[in-house]
């Protein structure tokens, strides 16, 4: 049954404009499903986002019921910019659901940013879907980041008269899965898939590049915001998009970074520790490791997996600022040592430190100490207390 009225009074559809809820409200279907009848699965496409009209959707892990949906929740957010599931939807009674076509979600998610940050929200629980509280807040903040804010990978470029072997060697020398390809006025990009073409069709590895490479191309402004270029992912179904700035090509997101900077964050905070030059640059990383927590809370992430990303994030910023204090012969012939809660993952927010260091014997003792001390005084800045006295 198509062309479905029904109320969008409420979160996430109260941020839509009156027009809005009823162009929404008449592209929706009504689905009936039985007790026990499947809704979603892995193996299926999905083409819509569900809204449960009347009874309940358990979400199931195998056999381990992971969320449960009821009147006014929505499901599954999230694999409508893959289009497919992780787990799978049952019924667990009769229940009647609102399908909303995909297409019609995504252009309404683009016409109205308040919903978009709604809409790519994993939402557990309707508490959770208030734009105004602390952890949507924080949500809505990288949703309306922009492609400079995430970060691109530089452009590489060949001529068009390269050979395959010459874009392979790039590749592989820049660590990256995609070139651009200079065809006198025109720019192509050349992919890892094209090998996959190059190897089927017996192409000779030194016949050039140009042919092969693709000239129409898929692009975003440096200064867009990256839901623009999940838009674009998800509507051409493609895996990267090329980044321009004036026109003019300046690098290439994957899919893969977009998304893990937009669900977890913390692709973002590890490149922006790998990049401190400085003790105020880890100061300011620390405290996205804080603000990423709580994105990945209300986003209904669990804690012991949560702990687990926070320690990755913890070691590496330690390691960066061991390599900052240290000199360059000393971080080479030393090892630093994470100990206590924070070495066996038990964290979640920053606390007092047991740390050690091993350090080779022909190091200066005093030379040691000093940076150790300056290491301590650092982790002080980032926002680690001491230890309580006993």
């Amino acid at each position: 049954m198509s062309g479905a009225r029904f109320d969008l009074s409420f979160p996430p559809f109260d941020v839509l404009s009156a027009a809005g809820k009823e162009q929404l409200a008449g592209e929706a279907d009504i689905l009936f499903f039985g007790s026990g009848e499947e809704i979603l699965s892995p193996e299926r496409k999905v083409e819509a986002l569900y809204l449960v009209a009347k009874g309940i959707v358990g979400e199931m892990a195998t056999d381990e019921l992971v969320g449960v949906y009821r009147e006014e929740d929505i499901f599954d957010s999230r694999s409508l910019l893959t289009g497919r599931v992780e787990n799978r939807f049952v019924a667990h009674e009769e229940t009647l659901l609102y399908a909303l076509p995909r297409q019609a979600v995504l252009k309404a998610a683009e016409n109205y940013p308040d919903f978009g940050a709604h809409f790519f929200t994993r939402i557990s629980e309707k508490s959770g879907l208030s734009v105004r509280s602390g952890g949507q807040a924080e949500w809505q903040k990288l949703f309306n980041a922009t492609l400079r804010e995430v970060g691109v990978r530089p452009a590489v470029f060949l001529e068009a008269s390269a050979s395959i072997a010459d874009a392979a060697r790039a590749m592989r020398e820049h660590h990256c899965r995609a070139i651009f390809v200079r065809d006198h006025e025109r720019v192509g990009i050349f992919t890892m898939s094209n090998f996959c073409d190059v190897i089927i069709e017996e192409i000779p590895h030194h016949a050039p590049i140009g042919p092969r490479a693709h000239y129409a191309l898929h692009c975003c402004e440096l200064d867009e915001y990256i839901f623009s270029a999940l838009l674009l992912m998800t509507r051409q179904n493609i895996q990267r998009v090329v980044v321009t700035e004036g026109g003019i090509p300046v690098g290439v997101l994957p899919q893969i970074d977009l998304l893990s900077f937009f669900f977890s964050h913390s692709h973002l905070v590890s490149r922006q520790i790998a990049k401190a030059s400085d003790l105020e640059g880890l100061i300011e990383a620390g405290r996205s490791i804080d603000a990423a927590i709580g994105t990945l809370h209300s986003t209904g992430m669990k804690t012991p997996q949560l702990a687990r990303l926070v320690q990755a994030l913890d070691l590496r910023l330690m390691e960066r600022l061991w390599q900052l204090v240290a000199p360059p012969e000393m971080f080479a012939q030393s090892c630093l040592l994470v100990l206590g809660s924070g070495g066996r993952g038990e964290q979640i927010l920053k606390t007092d430190q047991d740390n050690a260091l091993i350090f080779h014997e022909s190091l200066d003792p005093a030379s040691v100490t000093q940076a150790t001390e300056a290491f301590c005084a650092g982790l002080l800045k980032i926002g680690y207390p001491f230890a309580l006295a006993a």
